[in-house]
């Protein structure tokens, strides 16, 4: 009876899963049929097409998800026997992806089988939340650029040259065309721009609770780290009261982030400028590492001339 709950409760989190899954494995499909010829993709499908008889790299949204995380999952347990660096770290993280959702279960599975801890798994009350794929996608106007670092630096030759520094970096240009390219140049003066937003899990679970006044301990398990922005909207609620643990942060910023939308007007407020003020001085302290970096740079150069000209005269010529 026992293994029969357990297979219940693994079946119940798999498909409360699916939707997720189905996203990562649209993401492992593009890197199968984008470079089929790579022989770390010609490993994989022969793996795969050995252990699923129905596998086809094309197809994959007609095979059964839950197969194809088992297929990911041992498969990437079998990459650890084997010298790695010759295989993308993308694809090497798509396949982790997949297969976490049946690594996820057989962990959850084992610890409900396990008398230390079978305990925490008895007496369970579901209480299903509107999923977030079900909820309307909405977008929302962004500031330009410009209008942001200048918030911060007021002097037009420091925003200048921080603004050279960072075209300079073509991680920030890559990031920056994301938000501003109009399709012929990049236009960081842009205000009338609007994104796509979305909650994060976490967030939505939260939210729940926060609606809920439900103040009680408890665990946010989701399937990655929280971001910054979550992690302070957390810190938030904990300071309200909510006594909320979470396995851990990456300290990441998404472009797309949500504010839940609790229904205390007070709470969305105060949460709100709570985050832009922490949100502030991450982007005021990042603006004066590159500024005052510059300007240490600047003073350098001046020293350094004065002690030539102390040592050699005022008609040295340093340039050449």
């Amino acid at each position: 009876m026992e293994c029969a709950s357990n297979v219940a409760l693994v079946i119940e989190i798999l498909s409360y899963c699916s939707n997720k899954l189905g996203s990562r494995i649209n993401k492992l499909k593009k890197d199968l049929t984008h470079n089929p010829d790579d022989e770390y993709i010609k490993s994989f499908i022969r793996y795969a097409s050995t252990n699923l008889i129905e596998f086809d790299p094309k197809k994959l949204n007609d095979v059964d998800k839950f197969k194809i995380s088992v297929v990911c999952q041992s498969y990437y347990e079998q990459l650890d026997k084997i010298d790695k660096s010759e295989i993308p770290q993308n694809f090497i993280e798509h396949l982790r992806k997949v297969g976490s959702y049946v690594a996820s279960a057989i962990n959850i599975m084992e610890y409900a089988s396990n008398v230390k801890y079978k305990n925490l798994f008895s007496n369970i009350e579901l209480h299903i939340i509107e999923p977030i794929n079900t909820i309307i996608t909405t977008t929302q106007p962004i500031y330009s650029w410009e209008y942001v670092i200048k918030s911060f630096v007021h002097n037009h030759v420091d925003y200048e040259r921080f603004m050279d520094e960072c075209l300079k970096n073509e991680n920030i240009v890559r990031r920056l065309k994301w938000l501003y390219y109009d399709g012929t140049e990049l236009k960081l003066d842009n205000d009338n721009i609007e994104i796509p937003v979305y909650l994060h899990a976490e967030m939505n679970i939260l939210a729940s609770m926060i609606d809920q006044e439900d103040k009680s301990k408890t665990f946010i398990a989701v399937s990655k780290r929280c971001c910054y922005l979550c992690e302070l909207y957390i810190d938030f609620a904990r300071k309200r009261g909510y006594n909320i643990i979470i396995s851990g942060t990456c300290g990441k910023i998404y472009r797309e982030w949500q504010l839940p939308q609790v229904a205390s007007i007070d709470f969305r407020i105060e949460s709100l400028k709570y985050i832009l003020e922490n949100l502030d001085r991450v982007i005021e302290n990042k603006i004066k590492l590159v500024t005052d970096a510059d300007s240490d740079s600047y003073t350098n150069s001046q020293h350094e001339q004065e002690i030539y000209r102390l040592i050699m005269g005022d008609n040295f010529n340093y340039a050449f």
